[in-house]
């Protein structure tokens, strides 16, 4: 399949999934802002893979969509298994939120990660910033998570053969 065609069918996947979550909690109430704000920014500040497949379970969803620029999940036990898988080639991961604003429906979330790898560059830590958009159920669960960062620079930037290749790439825009 072309890249052109992923593309597409990527966007289709969200569109859809926007649809799909549409009746969400509305960010119009300042208790509802307070009662779902920690639950993302507690569940990012603690990412272990000793704990995130429970922590996944207990935060997201039984069918939350799920795209981090890298994969695009549907249901949290995919996401529970793809978080637990990712964070096991790490020695560590931190989250810091810089700030949250509000949709009609969404909570946007605008961070800084830092990603230890166990193999790459063990000193020093891949750092992205990004911001993550997130619709809970009205039961406070995580119906929607998309991630918005750049993965070329926060993460292929740490890999020996993408390191050179992107301030080319970049240089040829």
């Amino acid at each position: 399949m072309s890249k052109s065609l992923l593309s597409v069918r990527k966007k289709m996947n969200y569109e859809k999934a926007l649809e799909a979550t549409s009746s969400a909690v509305t960010t119009n109430s300042a208790e509802l802002r307070d009662k779902f704000t920690p639950k993302f920014t507690d569940f990012v500040g603690q990412l272990s893979p000793k704990t995130v497949k429970h922590q996944v379970m207990s935060v997201y969803a039984q069918d939350a969509y799920f795209d981090d620029t890298l994969k695009v999940l549907k249901g949290r036990d995919q996401i529970a298994e793809y978080m637990e898988r990712s964070l096991g080639a790490t020695t560590g991961v931190t989250v810091e939120i810089k700030d949250v604003a509000y949709g009609e429906s969404d909570f946007y979330y605008r961070w800084t990660m830092k990603i230890f790898f166990k193999s790459l560059n063990k000193r020093n830590p891949g750092v992205s910033d990004g911001m993550s958009q997130i619709r809970y159920t009205k039961d406070g669960l995580i119906a929607l998570h998309r991630d918005f960062w750049d993965a070329a620079s926060g993460i292929f930037g740490y890999l020996p053969v993408f390191r050179s290749a992107i301030p080319w790439v970049k240089g040829k825009l």
